[in-house]
Parts: C-alpha cells; structure tokens; sequence
C-alpha cells in the first residue's frame, strides 16, 4: 500500500532487512529469494542513496539570487550625489547651488513646515489654517522655524529632519483667529428620559505666508546666532 511518507517506508524495509540478517547469519538459516529481493529494493542501501525513493519536489532548495547592488548616495548639504567621484561632485553641486541663491535665480520656492503636530506644504501668499488657538493676536508676524524642506527650480534641500535657522527663514503673519464650524455631541440613555445636546467649536489660527527665503549658501558656516525661541517663533 502505497504511503505518503516516503522515509516511512524506507525505516520499515530497512527494519526488515535487519531482521532477515540475523536470520541468513543463523546456522539454521539459508538465503531466499525474498533477502535477495529486499536488497533489490535499495533497502541495504545506506541512507544517503534512499534519499533518492523521495521526489525531486521534497530534495527542492530556494534559490536567492542577489539583486545588483544600487549606487550608493551619500546627502551633501542637502544634495543627493553618487560615491564615485564624490568630492568634485559635491563641489560641482555646491557651487552651482551657490550661485543660484547669490543670483536670487533659485525661482519660486516652496517649503514644507511643521506646525501643531501637523505639516504644510507652503508657498508665498498661501494660507495656512492652524487647527489650535496659537498664542499670537491679530496682524502680528511670526517666523516659522520648523523647516522640513525647501524647493527651488534646480534643486530641494532637506532637513534632517530639520533645516537650520540661519539657512532658511519662512514668514508668516496672523489673519484671523476664528472658531470652527459648531459640532453637536448627543447623548441619548434608553428608558431613562437621559437626552443632553453638546454644542462645542474648536479655536483655530489662519496665517498667511509673507516670504520663503534663502540667507546663506549651503556650504557656509553658522554665523553664531542664537538658537533660542522667542514669543513669536515657531
């Protein structure tokens, strides 16, 4: 009867082929067509050769074959160049930036800011609704310090995970300081006569971006500002 465990049948004939060696090995024993047929069968046969009772299918391996290896990047003051040739690329790059930021030929620039929690992707003259009443009045200006990124025509700078103060200023003025749209929160208790109607706005800040500005070249050193907040950065 045919089994599903092919190593199964193989420990049974070996076990059979152990039992009929003592017997051949007795005095009172001679060799029968029913030993010579076992041996036939690959049951004497050492381990290694019964392996081949199994299907190709069971004996199968994975086969991993490496995908080619990808040009390593290494991040120059915000730009992306190869490992071959680094140092003239990063100059090339870093001159070229450079003089797109001295010529003031970087077009127009859009950045990604954080604020609240949450990020906005900003140009000039956008405006952005702060889902929080900000600690600011009406009509004041605020420079909004958390740069993520910054785009140009040529090239984007990132931040890891923040620009530096003195690389990029992005400012912004306060418009508005409305409450939002009334929500209603129902609380209904069956069999009880419970009912409450929950009435509730949440405050929120509306700015307006003035300007996204480069200060420096990428490559320059920090002049030495000083790094602390004040009531109207962000």
């Amino acid at each position: 009867m045919p089994t599903a465990y092919p190593w199964l049948a193989s420990a049974r004939l070996r076990c059979l082929l152990k039992c009929l060696t003592w017997l051949h090995e007795s005095d009172t024993y001679k060799p029968s067509s029913l030993l010579r047929t076992v041996h036939a069968l690959g049951a004497g046969t050492p381990r290694s050769e019964n392996r081949g009772l199994c299907s190709d299918a069971t004996r199968l391996k994975p086969v991993i074959i490496p995908s080619p290896a990808a040009p390593r990047l290494s991040v120059v003051e915000g730009s992306l160049v190869s490992s071959s040739n680094n140092v003239e690329e990063t100059r090339r790059v870093s001159e070229s930036v450079n003089a797109q930021i001295t010529e003031d030929t970087t077009g127009r620039l859009f950045a990604v800011i954080y604020i609240y929690g949450k990020q906005f992707k900003v140009t000039p003259k956008d405006l952005v609704l702060v889902q929080a009443d900000m600690l600011v009045d009406i009509r004041d200006s605020l420079r909004l310090e958390k740069v993520l990124l910054v785009n140009a025509r040529d090239f984007t700078l990132l931040g890891r995970p923040l620009l530096h103060r003195n690389l990029v200023r992005v400012d912004a003025t306060v418009v508005e300081k409305p409450l939002s749209q009334t929500k209603q929160n129902f609380v209904y208790i069956k069999r009880s006569h419970y009912e409450r109607h929950h009435f509730y706005q949440y405050p929120q800040t509306i700015l307006c971006i003035d300007s996204i500005k480069l200060l420096r070249d990428v490559d320059a050193p920090s002049d030495g500002e000083d790094s602390s907040r004040s009531r109207f950065s962000y």
